[in-house]
């Protein structure tokens, strides 16, 4: 389970039931690399039949569109914010107590 968690297995042991249960979802939803080399291939694959296709139809034949697998951070998951160095200073820097 902390391998899939990507935690020490000791630190497991102080996490409380819903963060636990939290952070196993968040691990089953995560992108993995195989993900990531099955929507390449399949992508490639695509390329290479529009390419089959385009050699062997006539001149002006309408070809697909290429094929985009959709990445979570496409369309489900949002990316976190970028801040410049002033941006995080400006929003996170020291604050004047009264």
């Amino acid at each position: 389970m902390s391998v899939a968690l990507g935690l020490d297995p000791h630190d497991l042991l102080d996490l409380d039931g819903p963060m636990f249960d939290a952070l196993e979802r968040a691990a089953g939803a995560r992108w993995t690399v195989a993900d990531e080399l099955a929507a390449q291939a399949l992508e490639l694959a695509h390329a290479h039949f529009v390419a089959f296709l385009a050699v062997h139809s006539k001149k002006g034949a309408r070809l697909p569109n290429p094929l985009r697998v959709q990445r979570p951070t496409e369309d489900g998951y949002p990316s976190p914010p970028v801040l410049s160095p002033s941006q995080f200073a400006a929003e996170y820097g020291r604050r004047e107590v009264a």
